[in-house]
């Protein structure tokens, strides 16, 4: 049998550790960490109308800024609307106590999201606001976030806020309770059963526009993410293709006088895509549950066969390829 010469040897061995440091560099590249701080930043804007978490919030101030003029009027420019600004502010304009007849609850009588703060001058309302998040994490399911969900849920929203809202099904763009035809505003008053809404317009005649920051933000996190997702698929086809180049070296290290295959010269070895594409079908069959199967693994729960549930998604074999 043939062996390899010492200098045979070195060179596929050196080829080796080239293709694993060329692999381990384009993992490195594909900034999943920067695309996880670019998705939660878009996020913290839809919510909070920052990059970061920030729970105070104002429907009023001592300049004379009042509720309606915050959470807008149909018919008015809105010149000092602050609707759509953030998902924050629109909750507060719909829960936020009563502004007039003060102390009675408008969205909720829940104990675990009572409203206590009476919206006034410049009182900060973080702490009900902070009641509203908690009690929403309770009553909504926990749902794995994706770019298709979030596309989707944004999609649902904003067709619901376009449609007609009040009594004559005239006035749009409104989320919460108008007053007969939407001729008062977003005043949460008691005593004259004005409405607890949002009202996005901004602008009269010609210049009338509906702005919604907080929709466009999501919008943004979701193509984000989306990028994000591909990055994990191509990060996880790497993994394994390191995985098996690490195999492939200590099997050399271990027998040095075994024949190794060598590639031409100047040439990377390239591990076949069938081998990556199976030891990464392999990896998500080996989850069990649907939390655990991630990308770039899907997951069908009418799968007969239950080790075969969890499978290599499109986008994982996609990355295979590339």
């Amino acid at each position: 049998m043939n062996r390899r010469q010492p200098g045979q040897r070195n060179d596929a061995l050196n080829q080796t550790i080239q293709e694993i440091k060329a692999t381990a560099e384009a993992m490195a590249n594909l900034g999943l960490a920067d695309s996880a701080s670019q998705v939660q930043a878009k996020l913290n804007e839809a919510l909070y109308g920052t990059q970061t978490v920030d729970d105070g919030v104002q429907l009023t101030a001592s300049d004379g800024q009042t509720r309606e003029e915050t959470c807008g009027k149909t018919g008015d420019a809105n010149s000092k609307s602050r609707t759509g600004d953030s998902l924050k502010i629109d909750v507060m304009c719909l829960c936020a106590l009563q502004s007039v007849g003060q102390g009675a609850q408008v969205c909720t009588d829940s104990t675990t999201a009572t409203m206590s703060i009476n919206p006034t001058g410049d009182t900060d309302l973080a702490e009900d606001w902070r009641k509203l998040k908690t009690g929403c994490r309770k009553l909504a399911p926990t749902a794995k976030l994706s770019a298709a969900s979030l596309k989707a849920t944004v999609a649902a929203l904003t067709a619901y806020i376009a449609a007609g809202r009040t009594a004559d099904a005239k006035t749009n763009f409104v989320l919460g309770k108008l007053r007969n035809n939407g001729n008062d505003g977003c005043k949460a008053t008691a005593d004259g059963a004005d409405g607890a809404c949002v009202y996005y317009g901004r602008g009269t005649g010609a210049g009338l526009r509906h702005q919604i920051k907080w929709a466009t933000n999501l919008e943004e996190a979701a193509e984000e993410m989306e990028k994000a997702e591909k990055a994990a698929a191509h990060a996880y086809v790497l993994y394994q293709k390191l995985n098996i180049l690490n195999h492939t070296l200590g099997k050399a290290a271990a027998a040095p006088t075994q024949p190794i295959a060598q590639s031409a010269p100047r040439q990377t070895q390239k591990t076949p895509a069938k081998e990556l594409r199976e030891e990464a079908e392999k990896e998500c069959n080996k989850k069990e549950t649907e939390p655990e199967c991630k990308t770039p693994c899907k997951w069908n729960a009418e799968e007969k066969d239950e080790k075969k549930r969890c499978t290599l998604s499109e986008e994982g074999e996609k990355a295979e390829k590339e």
